[in-house]
């Protein structure tokens, strides 16, 4: 192995690589079968949207699922498998009565060309049906809407798949009926635990990964717990705390009525009513409100509940509230983000829409929405929905989202609350979901950076093994690769590392170059086509210098892997 720096020798005793070579273990290979529907797709869903249908299993011995393969044209990520034991009509919208029964990653073919995402061991189905839903958050699913010469169901001996649904959300949003799913099922019959395609499971998580960003996100409005009432509005307030970001606190209560007419709608020509997914027209500040990434005097309100920071053209809100929009498209204040309609309840109260109002003292700016529509299922009917929300941006940076009454109505969609700026000119990394309400006072993390990051493609007989890094540190160009065959968890807080992890034993190492502007490199491990290795599985994990603790260090995630055909 090359000569260690004297930056990142601590790398030698605490990790142990014993070599540059890896030895390939013997396992077992198994067969299986399959049910295909078709790849001929013409239409395609959502980025993060999830894919329904129900599964009919009628061989008497059940059968393990181990294999998808799917319709796409992303390029990667992980696709997640959940089941509820009865049919997903009546159930896609309400994410409690699914389970998580697989993931595995996307090894893309393209268009109308079989993608293969391994499920590792899968999951046994006993005789009976079940409802079954694909989502991945970086993942669009092709499939084939329903009609004249598409079978409403497909089966074989042991199984049968019915014609389902889809959605631009998972769990939520409006369902698409029919459409049927392409891909096809590998399985097993009866119960078996031994994989036969090549896995790649990642786990753990990579350290020194910093967020400005933080947010909420609710599956339902039914379920938000911050709404209050206009006497006593529930008021949460985000403290500027320079490059780390904010703090969020409870805040005093308040609630500001707002004057004069509407905003009107974003149509320079002829400005209207603000209706359904509409921005408004622009509003601007008496002051320059900076932000971690930018900083905007000039902002619109979307109908749909959030704050756009900067200038836009765009008359028509399309964005539908979920995680990869608010971390990749424009930076935003999420007071309340839901699909809403402002105009809906005009006819039962003529005040009803998005208003904007200054301070006497210009030191604080408020946009509200007063009693907006929830419109996640269309149009509700004049009055029985209402929500009530008020963004205030204030000259020093900080602002506050207070919410009076919330009534929302029984359809299907989430929401999300929390704020971001968003990944127009750099991608930022995802802090996760918190649940404000009880994690106050929250402490954002940045500077916006992410963690050390490990990914693979597949070990399959006869081919390379991609084992990539990313996000190494400009410090010295290269990683540092160990495989193991056991997962271990070992912190190196107490070594000067916090939330760093060693997550395997270490049989082989290799010193691998990185560059670029996200610190990336890959290592080609040659997988032998010899049929014994099939279910053989390793772990991988990098680390790299760092200047970002005493130890000068960072470590990867882990990515398990596991031979197949």
């Amino acid at each position: 192995m090359p000569k260690l720096s004297p930056l990142v020798s601590p790398l030698v005793s605490l990790l142990s690589a014993a070599s540059c070579g890896i030895v390939l273990l013997a396992g077992q290979a198994v067969s299986q079968s399959q049910l295909t529907t078709t790849f001929l797709s013409n239409n395609g869903g959502s980025v993060g949207g999830m894919i329904y249908f129900d599964l009919t299993v009628a061989n008497p011995l059940g059968v393990t699922i181990e294999k998808l393969e799917i319709n796409t044209v992303s390029t990667s990520g992980d696709l997640t498998v959940f089941l509820t034991p009865t049919g997903f009509a009546g159930a896609a919208g309400n994410s409690a009565v699914w389970t998580q029964v697989g993931v595995g990653a996307l090894v893309p073919a393209g268009l109308d060309s079989p993608s293969e995402v391994c499920l590792g061991a899968g999951f046994y189905l006993a005789p009976g049906s079940y409802g079954i839903a694909l989502a991945g958050a970086s993942i669009s699913h092709r499939y084939t809407n329903g009609g004249p010469g598409v079978p409403s169901s497909v089966a074989n001996n042991d199984l049968s798949l019915a014609i389902g649904a889809t959605s631009n959300a998972p769990f939520g949003g409006a369902q698409f009926v029919p459409r049927l799913w392409n891909g096809s099922l590998y399985y097993e019959v009866g119960q078996s635990t031994t994989p036969s395609c090549a896995y790649t499971r990642r786990f753990g998580a990579g350290c020194n990964e910093g967020s400005t960003t933080w947010y909420q996100e609710f599956g339902d409005l039914a379920s938000f717990d911050l709404g209050g009432s206009m006497a006593l509005p529930i008021a949460v307030r985000a403290m500027s705390a320079g490059p780390s970001g904010y703090i969020v606190v409870p805040a005093t209560p308040a609630w500001r009525p707002p004057t004069g007419a509407p905003l009107q709608d974003n149509l320079a020509q002829s400005p209207g009513q603000i209706s359904t997914s509409e921005f408004s027209e622009p509003i601007v500040l008496p002051f320059i409100f900076n932000f971690p990434g930018g900083a905007a005097n000039v902002v619109h309100a979307s109908a749909n509940g959030w704050v756009h920071l900067g200038a836009t053209n765009q008359l028509v809100d399309l964005s539908l509230p979920s995680v990869n929009g608010l971390l990749t498209q424009a930076p935003r204040l999420a007071s309340l983000w839901s699909v809403l309609d402002p105009s809906a309840n005009l006819s039962t109260n003529s005040a009803a829409g998005i208003y904007y109002d200054v301070d006497p003292n210009g030191q604080a700016a408020y946009i509200t929405w007063l009693d907006v529509a929830d419109a996640r299922m269309g149009p509700p009917p004049a009055g029985a929905t209402s929500i009530n929300v008020q963004c205030v941006i204030y000259s020093n940076g900080n602002y506050e989202f207070r919410y009076a009454d919330i009534v929302p109505g029984s359809g299907v969609g989430s929401a999300i609350v929390g704020w971001s700026q968003g990944g127009l000119i750099a991608p930022v990394p995802d802090p996760q979901s918190v649940d404000v309400s009880s994690s106050m006072p929250l402490f954002t993390t940045g500077p916006d950076n992410f963690a050390l990051g490990h990914a693979a493609g597949t070990a399959q007989l006869g081919a390379a093994l991609d084992l990539r890094v990313d996000h190494v540190e400009s410090v010295v160009p290269f990683a540092f690769l160990f495989v193991g065959d056991v997962e271990v968890t070992q912190s190196l807080a107490a070594v000067g590392a916090p939330g760093c992890d060693v997550l395997t034993n270490t049989l082989a190492g290799a010193l691998v170059p990185v560059g670029g502007a996200t610190g990336s490199g890959s290592y080609a491990l040659i997988i032998p086509s010899d049929p014994a290795l099939v279910g053989t599985t390793y772990i991988s994990q990098y680390a790299a210098a760092s200047q970002r603790n005493s130890l000068n260090l960072s470590t990867s995630n882990g990515v398990s892997w596991t031979i197949g055909n």
